[in-house]
């Protein structure tokens, strides 16, 4: 048996109890998964298959301007490869004109969060225009809303023909935004635990746990402790927005400039540090002090750009390595004494501790 929808086409019977499954079994596959961007391949076509729809997608919104904002679309699925948009290069980073009043109307509805349908044969303007170009008949958006902002659109595309979308439509779509939802919250909630806000590197409860991990399982590693030289003079000078700045610039410093595998810290204020794990036995003083000459001299040939002027930035440095240290507190503390001996010695230099 076929159901009609209000303009007398036909579409497959859908099973709400069916779907009401889909959806379960969607929210299983996003909530387990290691990494949800993984899942959504799996989770999209639970929901497509079951409300008869040829596209399932998500776009994320990346930036925004006050006159426009851009979108990337990162996940779809289709139920058959012609409706497949994940490779066209315009809606990778589509710009999105605020100055146009439909194009606009619809950007306030989705920092809303008004769940949307629209029927290409109903519309006119910009709106017409991209779905036509997308060989969309009907759409049915929800806007996915993380902590109060506006994150992404999940939305449902039918290609074939028109429809208009029943409650366990519209229930389907708006649960899956809400699984989306509480998974980024979740990740969101995990990386904070463990990074620091302004930089992006892990904070000092990851590092510290790394490394005792390393050593308690009798893995060796480099350390370096890293401070910023005459910091509060960067802050005094120049306001403590270029202060930040150049925090977030050591800090991208660092990532250039380390192993592969190394772990790069905040330790707090203006202190850093890198952990560089040994598995080939090349983690021993010598080799690390390599390692921090390297950054040493990157930061200090890099100067912070603060509106249009250099900043000078410089580290002291202090290196040792976990061979024949009994534990992690001892390492610690000799990575600190070395620090303050660089410092004593005129900053911007390295002592290393054996």
């Amino acid at each position: 048996m076929t159901r009609v929808n209000p303009i007398g086409l036909t579409q497959p019977p859908l099973s709400e109890a069916d779907l009401l499954l889909a959806v379960s079994r969607a929210a299983r596959l996003l909530m387990t998964h290691e990494n949800w961007h993984h899942a959504m391949l799996r989770f999209m076509g639970e929901i497509g298959r079951h409300t008869g729809s040829n596209r399932v997608w998500m776009f994320q919104v990346m930036s925004y301007t006050g006159t426009s904002y851009t979108t990337r679309y990162i996940h779809e699925w289709v139920s058959d490869p012609r409706w497949s948009n994940i490779d066209d290069p315009e809606l990778q980073n589509k710009v999105w004109d605020l100055t146009q009043p439909d194009i606009q109307a619809l950007y306030q509805a989705r920092c809303r969060g008004e769940m949307l349908q629209h029927h290409v044969h109903e519309l006119t303007g910009n709106l017409h225009r991209i779905l036509k170009a997308q060989d969309i008949c009907s759409m049915l958006t929800i806007p996915i809303v993380v902590d109060g902002e506006w994150w992404g659109i999940l939305g449902l595309d039918d290609n074939e023909a028109p429809k208009y979308y029943t409650p366990a439509h519209l229930a389907a779509l708006e649960t899956g935004a809400i699984l989306v939802t509480n998974r980024i919250l979740r990740d969101r909630m995990r990386w904070e635990a463990d990074h620091d806000y302004l930089t992006g590197l892990y904070n000092r409860r990851f590092l510290v746990r790394l490394m005792e991990q390393e050593m308690t399982a009798g893995r060796n590693g480099g350390f370096i402790m890293l401070d910023a030289d005459w910091f509060k003079a960067i802050n005094d000078a120049h306001g403590h927005q270029a202060g930040d700045q150049a925090l977030e610039h050591i800090a991208a410093i660092l990532q250039d400039n380390v192993p592969s595998g190394a772990c790069c810290a905040r330790l707090g204020g203006e202190e850093f540090a890198i952990w560089v794990p040994d598995h080939d036995g090349s983690g021993r003083t010598g080799r690390m002090r390599e390692v921090a000459e390297q950054v040493r001299l990157a930061v200090a040939n890099t100067p912070l750009q603060w509106k249009n002027r250099p900043i000078q930035v410089t580290m002291s440095l202090g290196v040792v390595s976990s061979h024949n240290l009994p534990d992690f507190e001892s390492l610690i503390s000799l990575a600190d004494q070395a620090l303050f001996d660089a410092k004593a010695q005129g900053r911007n230099c390295i002592v290393v501790k054996r």
